[in-house]
């Protein structure tokens, strides 16, 4: 599951997950929970089980169509 929202609010998502989950915060490894994916102009995050958001939630990734062979 994904969430779908503006850059912001995807960024500012991540930062909520990695500053509320105290094992990611204790790795010096990790500075955010997920990558943030711009897909044809919309962004999305992987949804954290732990923590909702009112984004709109998808259950996959759309494929692009702008990939070049």
């Amino acid at each position: 599951m994904y969430y779908k929202g503006t850059k912001t609010e995807c960024e500012d998502y991540n930062l909520e997950v990695y500053n509320g989950t105290e094992s990611m915060k204790q790795d010096p490894f990790t500075t955010s929970y997920a990558s943030i994916q711009e897909i044809e102009g919309q962004f999305y995050i992987l949804k954290h089980k732990d923590f909702n958001s009112n984004m709109e939630e998808v259950s996959e990734l759309p494929k692009s169509t702008n990939i070049q062979p």
